[in-house]
């Protein structure tokens, strides 16, 4: 869902410090990026990817959608990349426990189908979570992907006169 990101200046992403405006423009970016690399995908996938970051209460992006207008994909989507978001160890902040993370997501409510995050606060695998969250990690893990999708976006990008 994030392939997009990709294209996005890893300066930009591993940035230490608050995003300016005009970052958190670029970054926003990397969802119609997904859209153009993904092109072909089966039509609810595609819809999930673009709603990822839409909120519940209609503050999101890219299209500032609201409520079920957000396709159930993307606001299931939304919840768990939160999740992750929230547990993953940044350049900008510490990785979060389980419990910080569901507090923070509980003050944020709005921005989520409480449907949703009420049957993911519920799932048993998250009893054992610990174990996939790494604070030590290297973030450029978290944006590894196969060869033939790095030449499939570098292609694009050179198409559209991008370096």
């Amino acid at each position: 869902h994030d392939i997009g990101k990709l294209s996005i200046d890893s300066s930009v992403l591993m940035k230490p410090s608050r995003l300016t405006k005009k970052e958190i423009e670029h970054v926003q970016t990397h969802v119609p990026i997904a859209e153009d690399i993904l092109d072909g995908i089966e039509q609810d996938i595609m819809l999930g990817i673009m709603d990822h970051h839409e909120n519940y209460n209609g503050t999101g992006y890219p299209l500032g959608k609201k409520g079920d207008a957000i396709s159930l994909i993307g606001r299931m989507l939304r919840v768990v990349d939160s999740y992750d978001a929230l547990r993953a160890n940044r350049a900008y902040k510490p990785a979060y426990s389980h419990e910080q993370t569901m507090s923070i997501m509980d003050k944020e409510s709005d921005f989520y189908d409480i449907r949703i995050l009420s049957h993911f606060k519920q799932m048993r695998f998250l009893t054992g979570v610990d174990k996939h969250y790494n604070s030590d990690k290297d973030e450029k893990s978290v944006y590894s992907c196969p060869d033939i999708i790095i030449n499939k976006i570098s292609v694009k990008r050179n198409n559209k006169g991008i370096n």
